[in-house]
């Protein structure tokens, strides 16, 4: 995944941020047990969470 840069060539985070999750990339995280890779799955039950909570805009970028 080519990273947005600065002119002074800093990473540009807030697009990192914006993208959380949703990325070909692999994306890992941690849980009770210890590191696992975060399926479709994960990020589905993620996103219904933000939503049963209100904070569904939080996920839109």
């Amino acid at each position: 995944m080519a990273v947005a840069r600065t002119p002074s060539h800093q990473v540009v985070k807030r697009h990192l941020v914006r993208d959380a999750w949703r990325t070909a990339d692999p994306v890992w995280w941690r849980t009770c047990a210890g590191w696992r890779p975060l399926t479709g799955e994960d990020t589905r039950a993620i996103e219904d969470e933000f939503a049963a909570n209100g904070r569904r805009r939080l996920l839109e970028g």
